[in-house]
């Protein structure tokens, strides 16, 4: 259990970081927002409802309440995937800060 989180543990940074890349500079500042108020939100009332879950029934609803929640996570990457780009034929965003010609062997003299 130690290893998973420690693997799981940069996750959240690394997404936060390279949010730009995804969503395009202008819309970064937002999306970074959503995505701390997100995290603030789901830190506090996903182990809530689960505590009230086990509270009601009993220790053996943590295993499905765990399924329920890995199955939601999955649908909701699912629907990420599947989504259409806003802004399909930008690029990414380091791309259009760094200019043509600035990488690479075709810039090079």
């Amino acid at each position: 259990m130690m290893l998973l989180g420690l693997a799981a543990a940069p996750v959240f940074q690394l997404l936060t970081l390279t949010t730009a890349d995804r969503s395009g500079i202008g819309g970064a500042p937002r999306t970074v927002g959503l995505q701390v108020a997100a995290s603030a939100v789901g830190s506090a009332a996903v182990p809530s409802a689960i505590g009230l879950v086990i509270g009601a029934v009993s220790a053996l609803a943590l295993g499905p309440a765990l399924l329920v929640l890995a199955c939601a996570m999955c649908a909701v990457y699912w629907l990420a995937l599947h989504q259409a780009p806003a802004d399909a034929g930008a690029g990414h965003a380091r791309a259009r800060v760094g200019g043509a010609g600035s990488s690479g062997a075709g810039g090079r003299r």
